[in-house]
Formats: structure tokens, C-alpha cells, sequence
């Protein structure tokens, strides 16, 4: 039994989706999903800062979890 109360339905339904694992909102960059808006503008800031990395010059050159492959070249 789950003791989560809520003040708001909203905040019920953000909960609840957590027990179902429920990530219906996509990146458009790749194929993460993410529970919330929060959540997916957080990750959205791996590609921003990829990018970034590629304009400025300063990318390694090897891809990793945080630096992803640049999505202009794929």
C-alpha cells in the first residue's frame, strides 16, 4: 500500500505514473522518454551542451552519455 496523499489531482497523476513507469513525453533528439516536462528539459541539455561543444570546439570527439553523437552529422 502506497501512503502518497495529494493537495492536487495533477500531482496524483504525476504519481501514479511513477508506479505504472509511464514516460510519455519523447525527445525529439533521440529515443529517451521522460515521466515530466521538468525531467525532459533537463536531458534536453545534453544535446544543447553537445552542440555547443562541436560550434566552440571544444568535443573530444568520442561520443559518451553525456555528450551524445552530434545530430547534424548522423
Amino acid at each position: 500500500h502506497c501512503p502518497f496523499k495529494a493537495a492536487a489531482k495533477g500531482n496524483l497523476n504525476r504519481h501514479l505514473r511513477k508506479h505504472a513507469g509511464s514516460k510519455p513525453l519523447e525527445c525529439p533528439h533521440c529515443a529517451y522518454t521522460a515521466p515530466r516536462e521538468a525531467i525532459l528539459a533537463e536531458h534536453l541539455k545534453v544535446h544543447t551542451l553537445a552542440v555547443d561543444a562541436v560550434v566552440n570546439g571544444a568535443a573530444s570527439g568520442t561520443p559518451t552519455e553525456r555528450s551524445p553523437e552530434c545530430m547534424f552529422c548522423l
